[in-house]
């Protein structure tokens, strides 16, 4: 039984579940922890033209709070955060996309990836209930080649 099917019966959905996985290019926004900054950079990347498709907070107990996103013009979200003075990194990340929001699919990817020893270093999700979902995930880079096969199991 291969690991997408082991994960899918864990989850009590099918193995052929309808996901399908791209790699997506995450921009990493590391901004000071107060009130507005993350204001002003949505205000940046909406005047340049970028919708951001998905976005995640890590560290916010902190001075300081990274912002993760994924956005549709990745060139010119780094051009306008830039012009505001931050500093960015970029890293690809798995989007794995699905038909329809629905309970299990977290569950299964997550499953399939520890199957797999494969460590998830940050995850989070764009989705609108009952329609279509995308759940982003970031591994260490050293692993991602590997991911991205097992991955395209799910």
């Amino acid at each position: 039984m291969d690991m997408a099917t082991k994960a899918a019966t864990k989850t009590k959905i099918k193995p052929t579940a309808g996901l399908k996985v791209k790699v997506a290019t995450q921009i990493n926004v590391t901004l000071d922890n107060v009130p507005g900054e993350l204001g002003r950079i949505a205000e940046a990347l909406a005047a340049a033209g970028v919708n951001i498709e998905g976005i995640c907070r890590t560290g916010s107990k902190g001075e300081v709070v990274t912002e993760h996103m994924v956005v549709d013009k990745v060139e010119a979200a780094k051009k306008a955060i830039g012009a505001q003075g931050k500093d960015i990194s970029t890293e690809e990340v798995l989007a794995f996309h699905s038909a329809d929001s629905r309970p299990g699919v977290v569950a299964m990817i997550a499953h399939t990836l520890g199957e797999a020893r494969i460590n998830i270093e940050n995850m989070y999700a764009s989705a609108e209930r009952g329609k279509s979902a995308v759940v982003y995930v970031s591994v260490a880079r050293e692993n991602f080649k590997r991911a991205l096969e097992v991955a395209r199991t799910v």
